[in-house]
């Protein structure tokens, strides 16, 4: 199976996972809490199980991680070439609300490095996907555009959690002015970035790794685990990222210390003008068909 066969395999079983959800979100449910007090429901592990089937039959020899699954620890997963890594339903709050703003994430992960992603937002009708080597691209109502990261304007635009205030990232960005902010759910945030809407995520709360990995498409960054992941990246299949301690998808929850600005990504530890400050031209996504 080619790259490009798996991303549209890939994208269909999204979509079917989108169905599973969709057809609960349209009814009433019920919420429960899980042994970390967040919320789960129906549509959760209806979209697990239509994941984890559909994987399983496509790639039976590649594991799968989805967080409403039983989760290996990092020493087992640090010995696997290649694992499936799924949120079935990210921003489980946002679905509660019925805002619209929740997301089907399904990366695949080689190595420690994100090599193909597809986030589907199924109440917007809204998809993102992307592969290594293959571009990424959007698509809502049959309309699929290419992905483009823009410059960095005088006054950017940070975006924000909608469910998960972060007092450190508000703290820090009270140095930063000028500059707008826009909330949004699930991992819509990066994806927001990755077409151009927006320019940083600063993340300094930790994060599950399954929260970031499908909307992030990069080459491996060989950094130290204390250190800044800041490098320039100009290839064509980066997607969006917000990178954590390292990048890196071995660890099962990590801080994400980190911001992207149109084409790099940085850490913000004092002064987090810098990881904002224009240098260069935006990278971009690009590939007709993805």
């Amino acid at each position: 199976m080619t790259q490009t066969d798996l991303l549209d395999a890939v994208v269909a079983l999204a979509r079917q996972a989108g169905d599973a959800i969709l057809a609960i979100y349209r009814e009433d449910f019920t919420v429960t809490q899980k042994n970390d007090d967040s919320p789960v429901t129906a549509a959760d592990l209806a979209a697990h199980h239509v994941i984890l089937d559909g994987l399983t039959a496509l790639t039976p020899n590649i594991p799968v991680v989805s967080e409403e699954g039983v989760i290996p620890e990092p020493a087992m997963r640090a010995g696997w070439q290649r694992y499936w890594l799924v949120d079935p339903l990210d921003g489980t709050r946002e679905f509660i609300a019925k805002n619209g703003e929740f997301t089907v994430n399904i990366a695949l992960v080689e190595n420690g490095v994100v090599i193909l992603g597809v986030v589907l937002a199924p109440a917007l009708d809204l998809l993102y996907a992307a592969a290594e080597g293959q571009g990424a691209w959007r698509e809502q109502a049959g309309q699929r555009s290419t992905l483009r990261t823009r410059a960095c304007p005088a006054k950017p635009t940070l975006l924000l959690s909608r469910a998960h205030p972060d007092p450190e990232a508000t703290a820090r960005l009270s140095r930063l002015e000028p500059y707008d902010t826009t909330s949004v759910g699930s991992s819509l945030k990066y994806c927001r970035i990755a077409e151009g809407l927006a320019d940083a995520y600063p993340k300094f709360a930790s994060i599950w790794f399954w929260d970031t990995a499908a909307a992030t498409i990069s080459r491996p960054c060989a950094m130290p685990p204390t250190a800044a992941c800041a490098r320039r990246h100009s290839s064509p299949q980066v997607m969006s990222r917000a990178t954590g301690r390292r990048c890196s998808h071995h660890e099962p929850r990590r801080s994400a210390l980190a911001v992207q600005r149109a084409g790099y990504y940085t850490r913000m530890v004092e002064d987090p003008r810098p990881a904002l400050s224009c240098g260069g031209p935006a990278s971009h996504t690009g590939g007709a068909g993805h």
